[in-house]
C-alpha cells in the first residue's frame, strides 16, 4: 500500500500536489494532508474530495 503525507497542503505548492494526486488514477492509496488552519482548510479539501470522489485524511499541524 502506497501512502503520502503533504505538509502545507491548504495552499500553494502543497495544495497543488494534493489536487494532482487525487486526480491521478495511479495515485497513492492513502493521502494525508497536513495543515495548520483548520477552519479555512477543511472546506477546500471537502470540495476536492467531492469533485474527485477520493478520500483525504486530514492532519492538523499546530504548535503551542
Amino acid at each position: 500500500m502506497k501512502s503520502i503525507l503533504i505538509t502545507g497542503a491548504n495552499r500553494g505548492i502543497g495544495l497543488g500536489i494534493v489536487k494532482y494526486l487525487v486526480s491521478n488514477p495511479s495515485s497513492p492509496e492513502l493521502i494525508f494532508a497536513g495543515y495548520r488552519d483548520a477552519d479555512k482548510s477543511k472546506v477546500i479539501f471537502l470540495k476536492i474530495e467531492y469533485f474527485y470522489q477520493k478520500y483525504i485524511y486530514y492532519i492538523i499541524i499546530g504548535f503551542v
